[in-house]
C-alpha cells in the first residue's frame, strides 16, 4: 500500500498525519513477509481494515471483497492444522481456525461451510452433539492441511450484511489479532486517506473537558487540509484536539479505517496512535477512544487525540500531558 500523509493546519502550529501499513518499516522486521499466501484466488480488495472503528470494539481483522458472490474457494494460507471451528448463527457464522508452525493462528470467517475431511469431521461432531451450534477444539494435527488447500467456502453467515471474508492473523501463543497487512501482503492502494472533520475540546482548570466545537476541514492542492476558519479562539487554559479521517482502496468506495495517527505542535510530537495489533481485552476501550457521546447524539466517530483517565489502550505512543 502507498506511502502517503495527510496534513491538517490549525493557525500554522499543528498538523496531524496520517498513513497505511506499510509506512512502518519496522514491520517488516517483526513479521514474516513472503511466508503466507492470499486466502482468496481472487485480487484482495477490501471493504473493511483492521483496527477500524465499529460499535463497541475495533475490527480484529480485514474484510475482503469476494465480488458479491458466495462459494469461492477459501485456500489455507500455510501449512498447519486446524485448531479450532465454530458455528454460530450470528457472530462469525462458520469460521476455521488454523495453527501454522511459525506462531501464526489464520481465521476465515462467515464462511458457507468447509471441504473434505474438515467438513466431515464439523459434521460428525455435530450428529454427536446434536447441535447445529458447536465450538470445538480441534486436537493438534488431527487436521493436517497444506498452504494452498481449499479448507472451505466463503459465504454470508453470521453477523454478515454482504458475502465477503473475514479474515485475521493472530499471535497463537497470546490470541492477539494482528493487522494482516503487515505480513506483506500487496493490495493496489493509490488512493489518499482523507480528513472529514476537526473538533476542538475546551479543558477546565481541573482537566476536564466539555462539549466540542466541531469544523469542517478543507483540503488544499498541495494535500494540507484547513479548517474552514482562519482563526480559533479558545477561552481554557488547554485544548484537546479530535479528528475524522477515513480512507479509501483502489477498486471500492468503502469507508475504511487508517492504520495511523499523529498529532505535532510547534515541530514536537504530542501523540500518536496506531492499529498494528490489538486484543480482545482492550478493544472495548474504543469507547475512550471516541468521544462517545458526540457518537450517541449523532456526530459520528470523532477519535480524540487525547488521553481519557482508564484508557488502557496499548496502541498510543509518546503521549505527551495525556494529549
Amino acid at each position: 500500500m502507498k506511502l502517503t500523509h495527510l496534513v491538517l493546519t490549525l493557525n500554522v502550529f499543528l498538523f496531524l498525519c496520517f498513513s497505511p501499513v506499510s509506512a512502518d518499516t519496522d514491520l517488516k522486521s517483526k513479521y514474516p513477509q513472503d511466508y503466507f499466501r492470499s486466502p482468496l484466488g481472487i485480487p484482495l480488495v477490501l471493504a473493511g481494515t483492521f483496527g477500524e472503528l465499529r460499535n463497541n470494539h475495533f475490527h480484529g481483522g480485514i474484510d475482503c471483497k469476494t465480488n458479491k458472490q458466495e462459494n469461492l474457494n477459501i485456500y489455507s494460507i500455510a501449512d498447519g492444522y486446524v485448531s479450532r471451528v465454530k458455528i454460530q448463527t450470528g457472530g462469525y457464522g462458520y469460521a476455521l481456525y488454523i495453527d501454522h508452525p511459525n506462531g501464526y493462528t489464520s481465521v476465515y470467517a462467515h464462511l458457507n461451510g468447509f471441504t473434505g475431511n474438515i467438513g466431515r469431521f464439523v459434521k460428525e461432531r455435530q450428529y454427536e452433539q446434536q447441535s447445529f451450534t458447536v465450538d470445538i477444539t480441534v486436537p493438534p494435527g488431527m487436521l493436517q492441511v497444506q498452504k494452498g488447500q481449499i479448507v472451505a467456502k466463503s459465504g454470508n453467515t453470521g453477523s454478515s450484511t454482504a458475502p465477503h471474508l473475514h479474515f485475521e492473523i493472530r499471535d497463537s501463543a497470546l490470541e492477539v489479532p494482528i493487522n494482516p497487512l503487515a505480513f506483506g501482503y500487496k493490495i493496489p492502494d493509490t488512493r489518499h486517506p482523507f480528513f472529514s472533520g476537526a473538533a476542538i475540546y475546551p479543558f477546565d482548570e481541573n482537566n476536564r473537558y466539555g462539549s466540542p466545537k466541531t469544523y469542517k476541514v478543507v483540503k488544499k492542492d498541495n494535500g494540507v487540509y484547513s479548517l474552514g476558519v482562519t482563526t480559533v479562539k479558545v477561552t481554557t487554559p488547554q485544548i484537546g484536539l479530535g479528528a475524522k479521517a477515513y480512507d479509501k482502496q483502489n477498486g471500492a468506495n468503502n469507508m475504511n479505517g487508517i492504520y495511523s495517527m499523529e498529532a505535532w505542535k510547534d515541530g514536537q510530537r504530542f501523540f500518536y496512535f496506531d492499529v498494528e495489533r490489538i486484543s480482545f481485552d482492550e478493544t472495548r476501550y474504543i469507547n475512550c477512544h471516541l468521544d462517545y457521546e458526540g457518537k450517541k447524539s449523532g456526530r459520528g466517530n470523532m477519535q480524540k487525540l487525547f488521553l481519557d483517565p482508564g484508557n488502557y489502550l496499548t496502541a498510543y505512543e509518546g503521549v505527551l500531558n495525556r494529549g
